[in-house]
């Protein structure tokens, strides 16, 4: 029994056997030439790769050696123009030292500067002590120095009222100021010598105190202590000063008077900031000899009246006649009870009417006398 099972399991027909194992063979060959194949191709891709990279990498050195040498030529010349600028600069700075100052400040208009005078009498230190350097302390006995104060004060503000970015200061001098301006002989032994003669009127020492400070340029314009500012001509000037053509009555204009210009109110042009005021100059020489003159006669009104009279006419001559009028803005003189259009200041010395500096319409400006009621 044994022996026919065992004859019965090897009855498969060969044939079979042999069929199967070539078809397993035909597979294996083929998955492996398909393997193969991907290979192939993952290292044929590969090898492009490389070379691709290669080409973009040698690519990328030209470039940078290219930007290179021009980033070199570029630093090169950078160099060179900041060099030559630099050379340029100091070149106008040795030469022209004040051109990059006239430069920068083109748009800019110097400050003006302005000077007045406190009465005889005043004193501020004394008149009006100061509290925490802010307050005077008003009292019944110092009435008179805070209205002189407050009148200052109007005017310095009616200076700045119109003038838009213009720039004003106002020195105010007093007794102690000018006693500190004489002992220091700024113009001269002369001068201090006539200014403290007691045979000169008061009128001619504030004449030749402003006219000092003109001189020695402490200050650019002026206005006697009787003269109220009631409205700002500056943004007018153009570098051009401001003078003040007196009144001419009918009687003075018939026998050949050619005019005066008042010196209660002054203002230099800035035409030339080089040379000294040669105008302040010639009346501060005119005012210390005809000064010296009336301090050896006897105190006279009627001769400090001609000796006015006189420093006015040469004024005229020196602004007018010599032809200079065109640097200046030329204000007329109207004597008269009511306030006339285009009036920017007043003077309340005159015992009759009130004398106001009038601005012509010719040099154009809107002045109205009703902005001052308001």
């Amino acid at each position: 029994m044994l022996t026919e099972n065992t004859s019965l399991k090897n009855t498969t027909p060969a044939g079979e056997f042999t069929a199967v194992t070539k078809s397993n063979d035909g597979a294996s060959r083929n998955d492996k030439n398909n393997i193969k194949r991907l290979r192939q191709r993952t290292r044929s891709r590969i090898i492009n790769d490389k070379k691709e990279d290669k080409k973009i990498e040698v690519i990328v050195r030209q470039s940078i050696v290219n930007n290179s040498r021009y980033s070199g030529h570029f630093i090169k010349t950078f160099l060179v123009v900041i060099t030559a600028l630099l050379c340029t600069v100091g070149s106008i700075i040795q030469s022209k030292p004040k051109f990059f100052d006239r430069l920068l400040k083109r748009n800019s208009i110097p400050t003006f500067q302005f000077a007045t005078k406190y009465p005889n009498n005043v004193i501020l230190d004394r008149d009006l002590p100061r509290f925490f350097r802010s307050y005077s302390i008003a009292t019944p006995e110092n009435d008179f120095a805070q209205k002189a104060v407050r009148r200052v004060c109007n005017s310095r503000t009616q200076l700045r009222r119109r003038a838009g970015r213009i720039k004003t200061i106002v020195k105010a001098w007093d007794v102690s100021n000018i006693e500190n301006v004489v002992n220091q002989e700024i113009c001269g032994h002369e001068f201090v010598t006539v200014y403290r003669s007691d045979r000169i009127s008061q009128q001619r020492k504030d004449d030749l105190l402003m006219w000092c400070l003109m001189a020695t340029r402490a200050t650019e314009g002026f206005f006697m202590e009787s003269i109220d500012i009631i409205d700002s001509p500056l943004i007018l000037t153009r570098n051009r000063g401001i003078v003040v053509l007196k009144q001419t009555t009918t009687a003075a204009a018939a026998d050949g008077y050619a005019g005066e210009l008042s010196t209660a109110f002054y203002l230099h042009p800035r035409t030339d900031k080089t040379k000294m005021n040669w105008i302040p100059s010639k009346i501060l020489a005119m005012l210390i000899s005809s000064s010296q003159e009336e301090h050896e006669e006897e105190k006279n009104a009627d001769v400090g009246s001609t000796q006015q009279e006189m420093v006015q006419k040469l004024l005229y001559d020196l602004v007018i006649t010599q032809g200079n009028e065109k640097d200046f803005l030329i204000l007329e003189e109207v004597c008269q009870e009511n306030r006339p259009e285009r009036s920017i200041a007043i003077d309340t010395k005159s015992s009759n009417d009130n004398c106001y500096f009038v601005l012509p319409e010719k040099y154009g400006g809107n002045f109205n006398s009703i902005r001052e009621e308001k």
